[in-house]
């Protein structure tokens, strides 16, 4: 897979195997969501799993429209996604919670995100879920 860095606007991100890794820079506009959620489609097209890995450290809070954007995708084309995000602030993890929370509630997304400290710790949740996933698949065979 393509290991090197692209941008969208101020945000990079890549392809490593099947973990795609998001590196947003500030506030992400509506914009540069599409383009994202064009990627992740994608990327779960050639991977047949799609698991994100997102360093947090310089997101900003989303605007409600790209909030909005994001939960209708994840009802429709990123049904599954799997959200590891690490280094975000209280105020960003607090708001995502609460999004998700909502979004699976009302419109029954099936959708996991999970926050942690650091890099490291993302990676290693990362293939911990990926590998329980494919053993849960595995046995419902």
């Amino acid at each position: 897979m393509n290991e090197q860095w692209s941008q969208i606007g101020p945000h990079r991100h890549r392809r490593m195997d099947t973990i795609f890794e998001w590196a947003p820079c500030g506030t992400v506009e509506l914009g540069h969501a599409r383009a994202l959620v064009a990627q992740l489609e994608e990327h779960l097209a050639q991977c047949g799993e799609l698991a994100v890995l997102t360093d947090g450290s310089k997101l900003l809070p989303l605007a409600p429209e790209v909030r909005s954007y994001y939960v209708h995708a994840s009802q429709h084309s990123l049904r599954g996604i799997l959200i590891v995000i690490y280094g975000a602030t209280l105020v960003t993890r607090a708001t995502q919670l609460l999004v998700l929370r909502a979004a699976k509630l009302l419109y029954k997304i099936p959708l996991e995100l999970h926050h942690t400290a650091t890099k490291e710790e993302a990676v290693a949740l990362l293939h911990a879920r990926l590998t329980a996933r494919k053993q849960s698949r595995s046995s419902a065979q």
